[in-house]
């Protein structure tokens, strides 16, 4: 299905969930993956505001898997133990966090 940024502050794709659509991030969303749970569509982010990625799960895009370029504010990724990015294409610029991003791979939250 789609899914407009405005729709939702957080979203979490449960374990055996998928969710085919590109995920647009903007204000202070947070996407949660969890582990079983699988997203092909890329994750967009715009405008301002703190956003977090929890990735449990399978992120496998065809291209660019996250992109960031023209926001403001800050984002964080984390890609927690267990967890898979993939990019299947042959875009070589897989993760574009951007302006104030961080990229935490492999990490235990509380």
């Amino acid at each position: 299905w789609s899914i407009a940024a405005s729709d939702y502050a957080a979203i979490t794709i449960k374990n055996g969930a998928t969710v085919t659509s590109p995920v647009a991030l903007n204000n202070n969303d947070h996407l949660t993956i969890e582990a079983g749970g699988t997203l092909t569509g890329a994750i967009g982010r715009s405008g301002n505001g703190n956003i977090v990625v929890d990735n449990s799960g399978l992120i496998e895009v065809s291209g660019r898997v996250l992109n960031s370029s023209s926001s403001t504010g800050t984002l964080t990724l984390n890609n927690l133990a267990g967890a898979t990015i993939k990019q299947t294409g042959s875009d070589t610029d897989v993760i574009r966090p951007g302006q104030n991003g961080t990229i935490r791979s492999y990490v235990f939250l509380p």
